[in-house]
């Protein structure tokens, strides 16, 4: 019986005269022995039991080495605020179907989502999702512009400020991705003909070809209606 901890990650390459054989892709099984054969060198893992099965798994590859086998306690109970789960083994990590256990998760502490947006960064705004991974508390962060920018929210090189229209500064509401939510608010514009409305949002012209240019706000006359 020989044990390696350390799985073949290739076959032994071979020359002949002809040059270099191709290395053969190694495959895996796994194996489930008796536990009598397991108790005097397997290590245990207990996965926080109250009750349960104890089995034994090793992994061997197609050269015939063999992982050092393991015992795991396959859970039917589990403690007050643990959470019943069910897992793969993972010394059969390479097998592409390996067995599944049940073991008991430990609850987390301080695991709660953000329920608002702080400040990250000069133009963006970040909120955590936090979930439980079985007693590991996993974060997953949000980024979106801050008011007064617009862009995806990726970097902060992705939110561009919003516009104005010389007398006027742009702005928009937080986590607007296109121009098109950017908008003034009262006042007149730059010719000082027209007024705009509260808000007046920017606007794509296509009729409009210059590309330095390629749109602007819409000025009204007074009684006019935009609908954004």
């Amino acid at each position: 019986m020989k044990f390696k901890n350390l799985i073949l990650s290739a076959c032994v390459v071979a020359a002949n005269a002809g040059g270099v054989m191709p290395a053969r892709a190694v495959t895996y099984t796994c194996k489930n022995p008796t536990l009598s054969y397991c108790s005097g060198s397997a290590t245990e893992a207990k996965n926080n039991c109250v009750s349960g099965t104890k089995v034994c798994y090793q992994q061997e590859d197609s050269a015939g080495y063999l992982t050092v086998p393991t015992i795991y306690t396959s859970c039917s109970t589990c403690p007050t605020g643990y959470t019943l789960t069910t897992t793969t083994v993972d010394v059969c990590s390479n097998v592409s179907n390996p067995p599944t256990i049940k073991k008991c998760c430990a609850p987390c502490s301080n695991c709660t989502s953000d329920t608002t947006w702080t400040s990250y960064d000069a133009k963006r705004e970040v909120r955590v999702t936090r979930s439980c991974d079985c007693g590991t508390c996993k974060e997953t962060n949000s980024y979106r512009c801050k008011s007064g920018y617009y862009g995806s929210g990726f970097s902060s090189s992705n939110c561009t400020k919003c516009p104005g229209d010389g007398l006027t500064i742009g702005q928009s509401g937080a986590g607007s991705i296109i121009i098109s939510k950017c908008f003034v608010n009262n006042g007149t514009d730059i010719t000082g003909n027209y007024d705009y409305t509260e808000p007046c949002y920017y606007k794509n012209d296509p009729l409009v070809i210059d590309p330095i240019d390629p749109g602007g706000f819409e000025p009204i006359k007074p009684g006019d209606l935009i609908n954004p």
